[in-house]
């Protein structure tokens, strides 16, 4: 009975506590509205005493659960300021109001109130905080609407990077991405880590686009789209490092056993440390991809197995252009010799040389690439060319 006396108490105790902050903040909104009115000896309005007592009063209200009178009495706080040229402590009082509409679960109210407070304090030259205010939008918005808290990171990434803040967009724009894999929007999620791999190129982190390229062949993966993740793949191997790198082997191993629909080494490769040790949202994702994602019994799809880069070997067929090649250059050779002997003999006689047409038609095809080889000179004595030419005869 004690015990139920002492709760009774102290409720009570917290209901007098309540009503008499309520009432304090009453006193200060009055205050507040003597200072904003005129008379014959008050010609201007004091919009910065008024602000004060404005903030005053929406503490009070705060403390006596009051929320929907703090809100407004800490928007009247703003307006003042924002009248008075304040803009600095106009936007601290729509972060004011924004807490209390947390407070009330008005989520959409509050990010509202801080978007305004973050505009405030860029016009006022103040980035860095804007950024901090907006980031602070987007976290309320993660639980309850993940893809409207990503399009909020995304407007903070780009205050980081008018900026030249390269890291601080990097960080940000992680979390965008995560936000939309969450929402499986995973056309925007790819956009996303598009954006995010150039903002790590002017960073030169090669190793955290290593990762960006396992996390856009995953997001291909769960979309369908085999052909465009084998591209993302093979283009990867521009980034400094990334042939030798866990993330290229772990994604050709996924490749392969996605095109296939070999489940157990999808987990394997789901399951590896490359996947696991990102963030949350992804490392669900990873672990959810499946091979029934697309109809292996309908049309095949494009193959998943990654396109090797080797250098291109010399085939036979390019070995016999090269021989005939050599030995019409010999023929072309010979048959200059032959012209200036014949202008220099007096008889006028000439020798008919053979085409590399009929070189090549010829019966003794065989035995004259015997021995025509590379290593064959051009500057062999008139002997030597006359005894190939009886040959062919």
């Amino acid at each position: 009975y004690e015990y139920i006396n002492l709760s009774v108490a102290a409720r009570k105790m917290a209901s007098d506590i309540h009503s008499f902050k309520i009432k304090e903040g009453d006193r200060f909104i009055e205050e507040g509205e003597k200072c904003l009115k005129t008379s014959f000896f008050k010609w201007t309005p004091n919009h910065e005493g008024a602000a004060q007592a404005f903030s005053r009063a929406g503490l009070s209200y705060k403390m006596g659960k009051a929320y929907q009178k703090a809100e407004s009495a800490y928007v009247k706080s703003s307006e003042s300021h924002l009248i008075a040229n304040s803009l600095f402590y106009s936007a601290k009082a729509l972060e004011d109001a924004a807490g209390v509409c947390k407070e009330s679960k008005k989520f959409d109210q509050a990010v509202s109130y801080l978007k305004q407070a973050s505009a405030q304090y860029s016009e006022n030259g103040n980035p860095d905080t804007a950024g901090m205010v907006m980031e602070k939008a987007a976290k309320t918005m993660e639980q309850s609407e993940p893809d409207k808290a990503a399009v909020l990171y995304l407007e903070v990434a780009e205050l980081h990077g008018s900026e030249e803040k390269y890291r601080e967009a990097s960080n940000t724009l992680r979390k965008a991405l995560s936000m939309f894999v969450r929402s499986k929007s995973f056309p925007d999620a790819i956009r996303t880590a598009n954006r995010l791999e150039r903002t790590y190129r002017q960073l030169q982190g090669w190793q955290n686009i290593h990762q960006v390229v396992a996390v856009k062949v995953l997001l291909h993966l769960h979309s369908g789209a085999v052909a465009e993740a084998n591209q993302v793949y093979n283009e990867a191997f521009s980034v400094a490092g990334f042939d030798s790198s866990d993330e290229a082997a772990v994604v050709e191993r996924l490749l392969v056993a996605f095109g296939e629909g070999d489940e157990e080494e999808i987990v394997k490769c789901t399951t590896n440390p490359v996947y696991k040790c990102m963030d949350n949202d992804v490392a669900k994702l990873a672990k959810s991809l499946k091979a029934s994602v697309i109809d292996l019994n309908a049309a095949p799809p494009p193959s998943a197995r990654p396109q090797l880069h080797t250098v291109d070997k010399p085939t036979a067929t390019n070995q016999k252009l090269s021989e005939e090649d050599q030995r019409a250059q010999l023929f072309t050779v010979t048959k200059t010799k032959q012209s200036a002997e014949t202008k220099d003999n007096e008889s006028g006689t000439s020798t008919t040389t053979p085409t590399a047409a009929e070189w090549t038609n010829s019966s003794g095809d065989d035995e004259v690439r015997s021995k025509l080889t590379p290593e064959v000179e051009q500057d062999r004595s008139d002997e030597e060319t006359e005894e190939i030419v009886d040959d062919i005869n």
